[in-house]
């Protein structure tokens, strides 16, 4: 799958009528793990993508999940979802080919920032329009970019 292609996600609802509605060949997940991967890519975004920066996160986090002496449930289950979420993170780079690939990563990137304008303005056309010009212009100037990415 291209970085910038992301999957369409349909949002499981509790009643089978629901169910019966997607369209074939829809992929149905738990509403709760939808917003689990939205914010697994905001977690990329906010560390620029940076694989390194992801494993400190993920590292600090699963020590003070086993720090815990005491833990009361809500606390355990906060650095719970935050590993989870690193987790999810590092999957995302894993499987967009962008851990090691600069270039990638920031196509990666791009993708999300649309998603994520889309998902929360998506109701306005105009913002989703406009966002996804914005992307397009985006990935010209990555792909026509001739910068050394470092990629090793």
């Amino acid at each position: 799958m291209p970085a910038t292609t992301l999957p369409v996600v349909r949002v499981r609802s509790g009643s089978r009528s629901a169910r019966r509605r997607q369209p074939p060949g829809a992929l149905l997940v738990d509403r709760r793990q939808a917003w689990r991967d939205f914010y697994a890519r905001g977690l990329l975004h906010a560390l620029n993508g940076d694989p390194a920066r992801l494993a400190a996160v993920t590292t600090q986090a699963e020590q003070r999940l086993q720090r815990l002496v005491v833990p009361r449930q809500g606390v355990l289950d906060r650095w719970r979802c935050t590993v989870d979420l690193c987790g999810r993170a590092r999957q995302v780079l894993e499987h967009a080919g962008a851990v090691d690939d600069q270039r990638t990563r920031q196509r990666l990137l791009a993708g999300i920032r649309h998603e994520t304008t889309v998902a929360v303005f998506g109701e306005n056309s105009a913002v989703a329009e406009q966002s996804a010009e914005q992307l397009l212009e985006e990935l010209g100037h990555i792909d026509g970019d001739d910068q050394d990415y470092g990629d090793g």
